[in-house]
């Protein structure tokens, strides 16, 4: 029978997190066993995608289950769910010096006030140059503010559109994430930019319009779970292509985690979920906690343990002072909290 929970949604996010600190913390030392290792930590960076993905699915759940659907709340929970967190980490890592690596990259001086400002208005999606020269991983954040704006009345026109609509929306925006590099100037531009992964959130609702259609016994969908594990270890293509599929496996583990039984744990236990919880401000503190370690010239190893165990506890006081009272603020618990 099907498990109705939605936890392991969660733990899927999670993981997402915990892959973006592994490829930026070095995988712990795990690029020096063998090409292998080093393969999959590169890996990490796909949970972006995931996370993109996890984004949208939650969103039409969400505004599915409402009973009366406000697009003012909505964007107001939004708001609130995301611009305290992210503006008091700008504003602090600003005044702190910024990401330097960029900043010389792009020829922008520390503390530069325009660069603030990009930065809280997200704006920054717009020109590549002041994308990532605060935090080093900011650049996912408008494009994610920018996307919340389109994508209750793409739900809505989703919902009321036959399976081949679906799907031709999808692979549409599809078409153009691969398109998108021949009209950058610059390589960064193309990896930055909100066309390249607008068909993510757009999987995302296309995986929500077959959440109560497929219909699995538990040992199928236990195969099936490890399976599409295996198709993440072991993934097909590069580049685009490679995103594209993790898109497609991360759809695929939402439709089939409900119906299973044995592989449920790996998605529901405390751990993952916790991170899962904190993941918005564990993803925004990991890069500088790491950076910050790194220059007191510690092993790979010791980075990544101190790093992990520094930066989930301070996301999870980031989450429990900042975020959570941020969204108290805004009326009762709403469908509209992921």
């Amino acid at each position: 029978m099907k498990n109705t929970s939605t936890l392991f949604l969660t733990g899927l996010r999670g993981y997402s997190a915990l892959a973006v600190f592994l490829i930026h913390s070095g995988g712990g030392g795990l690029r020096s066993v063998g090409s292998l290792a080093d393969k999959w930590v590169d890996l990490g960076k796909y949970g972006v995608i995931s996370f993109f993905v996890l984004s949208a699915l939650t969103l039409a759940m969400s505004i599915s289950r409402a009973k009366k659907f406000s697009y003012s709340h909505y964007l107001l929970r939004r708001f609130a769910r995301i611009f305290p967190m992210y503006s008091i980490a700008i504003i602090v890592l600003w005044w702190l010096g910024g990401q330097d690596s960029y900043q010389k990259m792009f020829g922008i001086p520390a503390r530069d006030i325009y660069d603030l400002f990009m930065h809280l208005t997200f704006l920054n999606l717009w020109d590549v140059h002041y994308q990532v020269t605060i935090i080093g991983v900011e650049w996912t954040v408008p494009i994610e503010m920018w996307t919340y704006l389109i994508i209750p009345p793409l739900f809505f026109f989703m919902k009321r559109s036959s399976t081949s609509w679906k799907w031709g929306i999808f692979f549409a925006a599809l078409v153009l994430a691969w398109a998108d590099p021949h009209w950058h100037q610059e390589k960064l531009g193309a990896h930055w930019a909100i066309e390249s992964y607008l068909y993510c959130f757009v999987g995302g609702i296309v995986a929500y319009s077959y959440l109560d259609k497929v219909n699995l016994s538990p040992r199928t969908a236990d195969i099936l779970v490890a399976i599409t594990l295996i198709g993440a270890l072991f993934p097909v293509g590069a580049g685009r292509t490679l995103e594209l599929w993790f898109t497609l496996l991360v759809m695929a583990l939402i439709l089939v985690l409900p119906h299973a039984r044995r592989m449920r744990w790996m998605f529901e236990n405390r751990f993952i979920v916790f991170i899962g919880n904190v993941s918005f401000s564990f993803y925004l503190l990991h890069l500088p906690i790491i950076q910050f370690l790194d220059k007191q010239h510690y092993s790979a190893q010791v980075i990544m343990i101190i790093g992990l165990i520094v930066t989930s506890g301070a996301a999870y006081l980031c989450h429990i002072l900042i975020e959570k009272p941020a969204l108290k603020m805004t009326g009762k618990q709403h469908p509209y909290d992921y």
